[in-house]
């Protein structure tokens, strides 16, 4: 990235609330402070920053992340399709994407991220950088599992039972 960007205020440094003055260093704490991961990305998948959100849903330091790009801490299956949704951005087919994926946690577990990705160009609308947002949705997705599962067996042992079964909702509705 090319020109100057004012860093995080410093100590007792006052920050103008005017909606157009002081903003930067609102983003920037908006950035440190959110409660989701966030990361700026390079067009070649190098991670660039990363708040402190992110670091901890992926469990890696700040320095290990910088030292290496996305691609290497996705599930490989997941893999192919994010990259896809990158070269669209970069070919201006499409400007952001959604997709849940599953990230290798650096104690060597696998958890699922909802991500959300925009791609950020200048005035020219030459590319810059990827904003990223993530969010750990590990537990929804074991819960999911855990209901698909419980369906299954409610299935098989409705399909399996040599009695009739008959289920009433709170009305007193037949509903098998």
């Amino acid at each position: 990235m090319s020109g100057a960007s004012p860093g995080p205020p410093e100590k007792g440094q006052q920050v103008s609330h005017h909606p157009r003055e002081g903003w930067q260093p609102g983003l920037q704490s908006a950035f440190d402070q959110a409660a989701i991961g966030m990361a700026f990305v390079g067009l070649d998948g190098q991670w660039l920053r990363i708040n402190p959100a992110l670091r901890h849903i992926v469990g890696y330091s700040e320095e290990e992340l910088l030292a290496t790009n996305f691609q290497s801490i996705t599930y490989p299956d997941d893999l192919d399709a994010d990259l896809n949704y990158v070269h669209q951005m970069l070919r201006r087919e499409i400007r952001s994407y959604h997709m849940e994926k599953r990230y290798f946690h650096k104690k060597g577990h696998v958890l699922w991220v909802l991500l959300s990705v925009t791609l950020v160009c200048d005035a020219n609308d030459d590319p810059l950088f990827f904003f990223s947002q993530v969010q750990d949705i590990t537990e929804r997705r074991r819960a999911e599992e855990a209901l698909r599962e419980i369906d299954k067996r409610f299935q098989a042992f409705l399909n399996n039972s040599p009695s009739p079964i008959f289920i009433k909702d709170t009305e007193a509705a037949t509903s098998l």
